[in-house]
């Protein structure tokens, strides 16, 4: 089953009990977007709170992922909030 996603850079699909995030940027070998970065925490919580699904498992379109988020987006640090107590920023 292929879900719905706010993202356009990314897909998932369900299939029994394995839920699979799948990064589809290709052109820029699976990079992390802002909008994909910001994507993702809701679809692992939509995976969490299905009882049916005990495996996630992380793939990428057209090749494996980029170790590194998009260079050709600007930094967004100061978009993304810090985690209480400490200097971390969440997202």
């Amino acid at each position: 089953m292929k879900l719905e996603l706010p993202a356009r850079k990314l897909a998932a699909e369900i299939d029994g009990s394995v839920a699979w995030p799948i990064y589809n940027n290709p052109e820029r070998r699976n990079a992390l977007s802002f909008e994909m970065q910001r994507a993702i925490p809701a679809i692992l919580e939509r995976f969490e709170n299905d009882p049916a699904i005990r495996v996630v498992v992380v793939r990428a379109a057209g090749g494996p992922p980029s170790a590194s988020r998009s260079a050709l987006e600007p930094a967004r640090n100061a978009e993304r909030p810090r985690v209480p107590g400490t200097s971390i920023r969440a997202g």
